[in-house]
């Protein structure tokens, strides 16, 4: 490699390395996010005592758990390219940003069903859910 063609890989690297920064940022963001909003809603319906209310809750839940999962497909996608560039692979152009071909490889609904997000939004799920029965339960 010359140097030029060295500290273009580089660059490229630097960028892939931003974008996936970013992912993760906006993913951390997503989730508080969605914390702020049930916690306010759960707040709300239990000083009206209303169940729909509390329901409700379960909207943006489902609603930011697929905007996380696709936040987190798309990191994915990023980090395979990001491998693909270190490893200097021939088919991969100068700067591409492009994840095409890693694609089919990498389902939205995988990442969504990845262990951490279950677990995350599962939990705020079980909450919802335990907070909505006892509101039901003290109607």
């Amino acid at each position: 490699m010359t140097n030029a063609s060295e500290a273009l890989h580089l660059k490229h690297l630097e960028f892939l390395q931003s974008v996936i920064g970013r992912m993760s940022t906006t993913s951390f963001l997503v989730k508080g996010w969605l914390l702020t909003l049930t916690t306010a809603l759960l707040a709300v319906s239990a000083e009206r005592e209303s169940l729909p209310l509390g329901g409700s809750a379960l909207l943006p839940l489902i609603a930011f758990w697929g905007v996380d999962g696709f936040l987190l497909r798309q990191e994915r996608l990023y980090r395979r390219l990001y491998d693909a560039v270190r490893c200097a692979e021939d088919d991969v152009e100068p700067l591409s940003m492009d994840t095409t071909r890693f694609r089919p490889r990498i389902a939205w609904s995988a990442a969504a069903g990845s262990a951490t997000l279950v677990a995350f939004y599962g939990c705020v799920a079980l909450v919802d859910l335990v907070f909505i029965g006892l509101t039901a339960f003290r109607s």
